[in-house]
């Protein structure tokens, strides 16, 4: 108290820190002081790191002030906290969305770098992504990476293990496959022959 004495002070005239620094993150968010917002959003996690709404809106703030590896990085780590978290899961999905049209717009003028780039971009946010997977590969094919492409298309057989068109690129469609186990068949009956002639 004010004259020196110990005494209760009613709970509604308290603030929870955690929440004062993410409201205060947010009305810096508003106004676009995207600086201080992200100090009030890391101190708000700094004091509770379970605190998912001060993560996302600090990953949020983090892709305003145009810091793209910091706003995935985070968005990774909500998901590892909380797989089902919707606000984060949403963004990421627009985010994804984004980065895929700006791969596919570089992929179609040649410029396969860029693409690659972006296109790995887009399996950061959504790693099971078979068509960012295909096209990374076609990308990375381009440029002469053919083992790097072939990682990529492999990376498509974890998800589906069916997929004709992965399987065809790497040379494991299953034609050519039994075509292959025939032949080997055949030189293995071969080799045989030969040596008991």
């Amino acid at each position: 108290l004010a004259d020196g004495r110990k005494g209760w002070i009613k709970k509604d005239l308290v603030q929870e820190p955690v929440l004062a620094y993410y409201r205060q993150g947010f009305d810096f968010y508003t106004r676009e002081a995207y600086t201080q917002a992200i100090e009030n959003y890391k101190m708000a996690v700094k004091i509770d790191p379970s605190y998912l709404p001060a993560q996302f809106w600090l990953a949020k703030t983090y892709w305003r002030a145009g810091y793209e590896e910091l706003t995935i990085a985070k968005l990774e780590e909500i998901n590892k906290q909380d797989e089902s978290y919707l606000d984060a899961r949403i963004f990421a999905t627009m985010l994804a969305q984004s980065y895929f049209r700006d791969a596919q717009l570089a992929f179609r003028h040649k410029k396969y770098k860029t693409a690659a780039g972006k296109f790995r971009r887009v399996l950061d946010l959504k790693p099971t992504s078979i068509t960012a997977l295909f096209l990374l590969g076609e990308s990375l094919n381009q440029l002469g990476l053919i083992e790097e492409a072939k990682n990529s298309w492999r990376e498509i057989l974890k998800y589906d293990p069916e997929n004709k068109r992965a399987r065809a690129l790497l040379g494991n469609n299953p034609l050519d496959i039994l075509k292959t186990e025939k032949r080997q068949k055949e030189d293995q009956a071969s080799a045989i022959n030969r040596f008991q002639d």
